[in-house]
């Protein structure tokens, strides 16, 4: 009898690793190509008029968004997280879920709890969702609320702050 017990320990623990091998395989998989030859992309015109270059759809099937990027930009989907790559640097885009109903309390709750501030603070609504963009020290933040989660697209270099702007007001809540 002890040794059903252990041959069905055993069998969890092997499903639970599967599936975890899977996840992280799924995950690390996901990465979208700059311009793969033979491959068809969807491209539209770039939301802003400064660049008359055109864009890629970068659909995050996980965190359920999609946003516009440069062709030449590479993005990476993470659970729970996707980083977007630039000549410049990194844009990081984050998904945590929440129990406020609204992004003012989100953000009011963050700051308290993590003891800073953001700093220059403008409401927005993208594609009908309540979005707040401030700096955090140095680094420049987008939050938007979407169907109780909080989407932080996030840029430290400087440089990279016109594009972050581009990217999040491309930004779509893809259920």
């Amino acid at each position: 009898m002890k040794q059903k017990g252990n041959v069905l320990i055993i069998l969890i623990i092997l499903i639970v690793l599967a599936l975890g091998i899977t996840l992280y395989y799924k995950s690390t998989t996901s990465k979208v190509p700059s311009n793969v030859p033979g491959q068809p992309s969807e491209t539209r015109q770039p939301t802003s008029t400064k660049s008359a270059e055109e864009t890629k759809i970068f659909k995050s099937k996980l965190m359920q968004f999609s946003v516009d990027l440069p062709n030449n930009y590479v993005a990476e989907e993470r659970i729970g997280s996707a980083i977007i790559t630039t000549p410049n640097g990194e844009i990081y885009i984050d998904r945590n879920g929440t129990n406020f109903d609204n992004i003012n309390d989100y953000i009011e709750d963050l700051e308290e709890k993590n003891r800073f501030a953001v700093s220059t603070k403008q409401s927005y609504k993208i594609n009908n969702l309540e979005t707040v963009a401030g700096i955090i020290d140095k680094e420049k933040a987008y939050f938007i609320y979407s169907n109780n989660a909080v989407y932080t697209l996030t840029a430290k270099d400087k440089s990279l702050f016109n594009d972050l702007d581009q990217i999040a007001k491309s930004f779509r809540y893809t259920p």
